[in-house]
């Protein structure tokens, strides 16, 4: 899909977490689109929550959900867009520490041998967003980078079931995320 060049943000990220590499030159990530019917299978697994962006997804079932989910993009995390996700720790990359060792191991593997796929994050706005899968790989991102990739789908307004979800504002209608 593409390909970044993304530098730790120090000398000692590098050696404890990219094998030394990616401080003095950055390492090259090739970011793959999400497996959309991978994380069906895990949407489906999801307990029913209080209105959540995952509860509206298994409404829409799954034709809908994919069809729109493919709309997306993929999108660069900033540590201020990393506020607006929620059901992430990508705003507070320390807790990528508090991971179970199987997910730090997985994800470690995968940033080390240069292929990431893409988390999913699902956009009501600039100032709301949702993190349907992905977790560990943004967080861990986001620690030894300091910025992550997403693929990242506008909810239109008639998608939205939930009385939890932001509407939209006049004039808020494009992600304050940039585009790639």
């Amino acid at each position: 899909m593409a390909s970044v060049k993304m530098k730790a943000i120090s000398a000692k990220i590098a050696k404890d977490f990219l094998q030394g590499r990616g401080y003095k030159k950055p390492l090259n990530i090739q970011f793959g689109k999400p497996q959309f019917n991978v994380e069906w299978g895990e949407i489906g697994k999801a307990v029913k929550g209080k209105s959540t962006p995952i509860d509206e997804a298994k409404a829409m079932g799954y034709a809908r959900w994919i069809g729109l989910a493919k709309t997306g993009k993929m999108v660069k995390v900033t540590k201020a867009i990393a506020k607006v996700i929620e059901n992430s720790h990508a705003a507070i990359p320390n807790k990528f520490n508090e991971l179970t060792e199987d997910r730090k191991e997985r994800v470690l593997a995968q940033i080390n041998s240069g292929e990431v796929e893409l988390s999913i994050v699902a956009s009501y706005d600039k100032d709301y967003k949702w993190l349907i899968a992905g977790n560990t790989r943004l967080t861990a991102m986001m620690k030894l980078f300091g910025e992550g990739y997403v693929w990242e789908y506008n909810v239109p307004e008639e998608q939205r079931i939930g009385r939890m979800f932001p509407k939209k504002k006049a004039g808020r209608t494009r992600s304050d995320c940039t585009a790639l």
